[in-house]
């Protein structure tokens, strides 16, 4: 696929830690109040299922080592339902007083007031530098001049192909000078029916808007103007609406390449599609990376 200046911020699935105002008087959850002499008591939050050799968990532990008045507890949320539990915590004052939210949630939280501006402990920690990141993405977590949020991880998108499918099929591998077109035009010989049903399918072309952000760039358009200020003209111009039309097709009629978002739920989502060979070809981040080496999937990615 071509590259892409905005791959590095809009592209990048950035997990963000952040300050919950009640950590800044250190009493959230029952925690101390820093009073001398007592323990101050912060709680840490990540979603996933996160089992005790965690790397955080490893983090806390060495805090806590080296700072014997401050006692951090990591307790990990399951993934399912994680967003549901913040709220609810943040709405009933019991929040973690550290916790990670996606790139997704970042105005939501500061316009809810819930989040606390870094500034002024960085600027009182002369160890500590922004310059160890990637400067657009501290610029993307810079609200209204101030700084809510630091990166924890980020990953660009990729494209993942299923090699036995395209071995079987006779096809090259894709390569970096692929285009959309030439994705399409594989996808067609990837995708199999048996009769009216379909057993095979050359691409995913699903309702994640971070793959579709990809193709509208590609096609020379985009959902707002370069500094995310107006939509007005963009996300129902007419380049964008052809590109989301051509892209919607592709999952649609009689000659369609990809699964319809209900078929790929059915089927238990694309990675179980890809890893069981029923898919082609799909753009997602990284941490698919982790169930595809746990199957017996050959894959690569470009």
């Amino acid at each position: 696929m071509k590259k892409n200046w905005k791959w590095s911020t809009m592209l990048s699935m950035v997990i963000i830690a952040a300050l919950a105002l009640s950590a800044c008087g250190g009493n959230s959850g029952g925690s101390g109040n820093g009073a001398a002499g007592e323990k101050v008591n912060l709680t840490f939050t990540v979603w996933g299922d996160v089992n005790s050799g965690a790397n955080e968990q490893q983090l806390a532990d060495e805090f806590n080592k080296a700072h014997p008045d401050i006692q951090v507890k990591f307790e990990p949320i399951p993934s399912e339902g994680y967003g549901t539990k913040l709220t609810t915590s943040l709405a009933a004052g019991q929040a973690p007083d550290v916790f990670l939210i996606g790139e997704g949630d970042y105005f939501k939280y500061v316009e809810k007031g819930v989040v606390e501006p870094l500034d002024d402990y960085l600027s009182k920690d002369s160890d500590f530098s922004l310059d160890i990141f990637q400067k657009d993405l501290i610029d993307n977590m810079n609200i209204n001049g101030n700084q809510y949020y630091l990166p924890k991880d980020f990953n660009p998108l990729a494209l993942w192909y299923n090699k036995r499918m395209f071995d079987e099929a006779g096809l090259e591998y894709p390569s970096e000078d692929w285009t959309w077109d030439q994705l399409i035009e594989t996808s067609k010989k990837l995708t199999k029916k048996e009769g009216n049903k379909y057993t095979e399918f050359g691409f995913n072309a699903g309702k994640w808007e971070y793959p579709i952000y990809t193709y509208l760039w590609d096609h020379g358009t985009d959902i707002a103007n370069e500094d995310g200020t107006e939509a007005e003209g963009f996300m129902n111009g007419e380049k964008t609406v052809a590109a989301i039309e051509k892209y919607v097709a592709l999952s649609q009629g009689e000659d369609r390449v990809s699964p319809t978002p209900q078929d790929a739920e059915t089927l238990g989502g694309d990675s179980s599609m890809f890893m069981t060979d029923k898919l082609a070809m799909m753009v997602t981040g990284r941490w698919v990376k982790t169930d595809l080496d746990k199957s017996d999937v050959e894959y690569g990615s470009a």
